[in-house]
């Protein structure tokens, strides 16, 4: 995510799981959190099938 906006290098981002759910904390400004979910949010079916334990293609 801090590829996405060059200012995105100043933020601290952190994502995790809990349990099967991901964690992703983005940006406090409307257009932050879009651009940076807009960043992961093509791997995110990806990870979900990794936490549920489903077999991938890696």
């Amino acid at each position: 995510m801090h590829l996405v906006n060059p200012l995105g290098r100043l933020s601290r981002g952190v994502a995790g799981t809990a349990g099967a759910a991901i964690v992703l904390n983005t940006p406090g400004s409307t257009r932050g959190a879009v651009e940076c979910l807009e960043a992961v949010l093509d791997v995110v079916p990806h990870a979900l099938a990794l936490l549920a334990g489903e077999p991938t293609e890696h």
